[in-house]
């Protein structure tokens, strides 16, 4: 959400956001126009381009539009840009409204965000796991090299299970090619099946994949 707070201070810069209630006091969509033009609803009949939804992706394109100097509105059912990035300021506390991780590594996000003016902060690699009353940490061993010997004797898995995420971590290091290469590799599978074609123990998956993918995704079923 460091990303929306920055990226939605530069989009009102180039739009002007208002907000319409009937007299119940319910909100119609809010409508964002290009700056130095008076915003109405009507607007939204006569503009080149209408966006619908003020989150990352509908910030960008009108981001793109405002380069091009076309003549677009934004419509956005809440009263504020965001999407479920969106961050409210309450009593100088910063509430982010949903959970994201960015990876820096997307192509389309380094085309259109600066970086820099982001101060990204990055997260742990790694996760501390709550089984049998205590937390337990499994670290990535090649960022902590420390913390990942150190995870190998706890019970997140067996310690063939720590020893092959290091190996597949390697593997897929070697591996990786371009975000495209990736994208058109032949052939699906599920997750299940992929952990349990790299070998990891019912353990590992129930200990720490099946609940990192709860948390991240609210995906249980790695189907």
């Amino acid at each position: 959400s460091c990303i929306m707070r920055a990226y939605a201070t530069k989009a009102k810069a180039c739009a002007n956001v208002c907000r319409a209630s009937d007299a119940r006091g319910s909100n119609r969509p809010t409508v964002a126009a290009r700056r130095r033009r008076t915003t109405t609803l009507a607007h939204k009949d006569k503009a080149d381009v209408v966006v619908i939804g003020g989150g990352l992706a509908g910030l960008a394109a009108c981001n793109e539009l405002e380069k091009r100097g076309a003549d677009y509105v934004l419509l956005e059912s809440s009263d504020d840009v965001g999407g479920r990035v969106r961050t409210d300021i309450v009593d100088g506390f910063l509430l982010d409204r949903g959970f994201a991780i960015f990876l820096t590594g997307y192509p389309e996000a380094q085309k259109v965000l600066n970086y820099d003016a982001l101060e990204l902060k990055p997260f742990y690699a790694g996760a501390d796991v709550r089984f049998n009353g205590a937390f337990h940490r499994v670290a990535d061993p090649f960022r902590h090299p420390l913390d990942g010997l150190q995870s190998l004797t706890n019970p997140v898995g067996s310690v063939a299970d720590k020893v092959l995420v290091g190996l597949v971590r390697f593997q897929t290091l070697l591996a990786m090619g371009t975000l495209d290469e990736m994208m058109s590799a032949d052939g699906e599978t599920t997750i299940m099946k992929r952990l349990k074609d790299f070998g990891f123990s019912d353990e590992m998956i129930d200990r720490f994949f099946r609940p990192f993918m709860a948390g991240g995704f609210f995906y249980r079923e790695l189907t």
